[in-house]
């Protein structure tokens, strides 16, 4: 099947339309995964995740202990966003991590509605609470949340302190300081702490040596 055929298919989908192409169990799969995620981009529901760069610091500079089970291309378990690892994307925008969690303990609070004869809260009520849920459909996303878990990314979170240590080595070294290793160690896990990064990260000597390779 030609992939333009299957865009037919969809537009018919998205549209209603009376006519319909023929698609086997496997083609009608594929519509209708692409159906969901053209409607979840256009509840605003849809996370993209974006590639991100480091300047002169390589993946394998990453930390020893840095866990590939945990995937950067999980979309719910690790939803935070690449540029600012303690923040979570809701809709268009950026939620402490913290604050996301204490809404997923909110409304998971209730429990589940078909499981226990609870009913969760309504939009209105976690919205008068949580003011960054300002749509129905990001209840969905909270019960989503509950569901898979809500972690900081630690593969985009140790490439974010790479940077910002090298923003800081960069100037220490344009004023002339010496630095050694426990200078960069006690730096990277400065960063970490100020911005409350609870991420399972030591700056181990390895870490330290490949970094410094950059300089």
């Amino acid at each position: 099947m030609s992939a333009l055929l299957l865009w037919q298919a969809v537009h018919e989908v998205l549209t209603n339309s009376p006519k319909k192409v023929q698609l086997d169990r496997k083609q009608s799969a594929t519509v209708q995964h692409l159906v969901n995620i053209l409607r979840q981009w256009e509840e605003e529901e849809l996370e993209v995740e974006e590639s991100v760069v480091v300047d002169r610091i390589e993946d394998e500079e990453e930390d020893p202990d840095y866990d590939p089970l945990i995937n950067s291309s999980a979309q719910y378990a690790i939803p935070t966003d690449p540029d600012n690892p303690a923040m979570c994307r809701i809709g268009d925008q950026l939620v402490d991590v913290d604050q996301v969690q204490q809404a997923v303990d909110y409304y998971g609070s209730f429990g589940d509605a078909d499981r226990k004869g609870k009913a969760r809260p309504s939009w209105n009520t976690v919205n008068k609470k949580f003011p960054f849920i300002k749509k129905e459909q990001h209840l969905r996303k909270l019960a989503e949340f509950e569901r898979n878990g809500l972690s900081i990314n630690l593969h985009n979170a140790i490439k974010w302190v790479s940077r910002k240590l090298y923003e800081k080595v960069e100037h220490h070294l344009e004023q002339g300081h010496i630095l050694h290793d426990r200078d960069l160690r006690s730096m990277a896990m400065e960063i970490v702490t100020m911005n409350n990064l609870d991420i399972r990260f030591k700056a181990s000597d390895s870490w330290i040596f490949k970094f410094s390779k950059i300089f």
